[in-house]
């Protein structure tokens, strides 16, 4: 970026390039990022979830968490997730997914509230 200024200021109060940015950012890491409503409908997957699950966007869009959570984790453990992440802000700890394919595989599942 030679010969060009800057203003780090500027970019801060930038709120539609904050956005982009962000936005490229969770597209590009390979952690599983997935973005839902409060009713637990599926709004987004970034490509390393799609990836990974081997669904297009289109067949996550609208599921809930059940629709790729493994049968083998505690009965209504998708339940206690959204309501602990609801009444608290954000829940952690592993739980089985499984691929389109029927695969299980553990993760450790980090949850937040987006305001």
């Amino acid at each position: 970026m030679s010969g060009q200024n800057i203003s780090f200021d500027n970019i801060l109060n930038n709120k539609l390039f904050l956005r982009f940015l962000f936005a490229g950012v969770v597209d590009a890491v390979e952690d599983i990022i997935f973005v839902a409503d409060c009713e637990d409908r599926i709004m987004y997957a970034n490509p390393a979830a799609l990836r990974k699950f081997g669904y297009t966007m289109e067949e996550f869009l609208g599921q809930k968490s059940h629709f790729f959570s493994s049968p083998h984790n505690p009965p209504h453990i998708t339940e206690v997730i959204l309501k602990e992440t609801l009444s608290k802000g954000y829940w952690k700890g592993e739980v089985l997914n499984r691929t389109k394919d029927g695969v299980d595989f553990p993760v450790y599942l980090t949850t937040g509230v987006i305001r």
